[in-house]
């Protein structure tokens, strides 16, 4: 990577109180690839926490279903997703190939088979995709 572009990254890091990929790299690279690993072999334990679970212990609150309908009319997208069938989807190695490090901005983020997780105002946040979610659910 350019010097310039390092540089970058660093000041952009410390400004926005991030950490990057080039930084989990630098710090511990068999660690980075780990935890990776660690998305890789948990992400249907993480999608069913990011669609169905949340932190909910009660299997009554629990969503069947994820239904995107746009209400600001922004597109014309009306569509119910079926979690369980898209819970046995993305077990599967093509799916799990998808689980790489983002790479705008020195890799701020994680990407995931439905979205993305990243690190963002002291927690955890994760982001869906309505493409990826359809891809899913096929």
């Amino acid at each position: 990577m350019k010097k310039k572009k390092k540089i970058k990254i660093k000041k952009y890091e410390k400004r926005k109180k991030r950490i990057t990929w080039l930084t989990f790299e630098e710090y511990n690279l068999q660690l980075s690839l780990k935890f990776i690993e660690w998305f890789k072999q948990n992400i249907n334990d993480i999608f069913l926490f990011c669609f169905e679970r949340g932190l909910s212990n009660n299997k009554e609150e629990w969503a069947d279903f994820i239904w995107y309908k746009n209400e600001l009319m922004e597109n014309e997208i009306d569509f119910v997703f079926d979690i369980k069938k898209m819970y046995k989807t993305i077990n599967n190695n093509q799916f799990k190939q998808m689980i790489v490090q983002g790479s705008t901005l020195g890799g701020t983020t994680l990407k995931l088979p439905f979205g993305f997780v990243q690190w963002h105002q002291s927690q955890i946040q994760f982001h869906h995709n309505f493409e990826l979610m359809n891809n899913l659910s096929k």
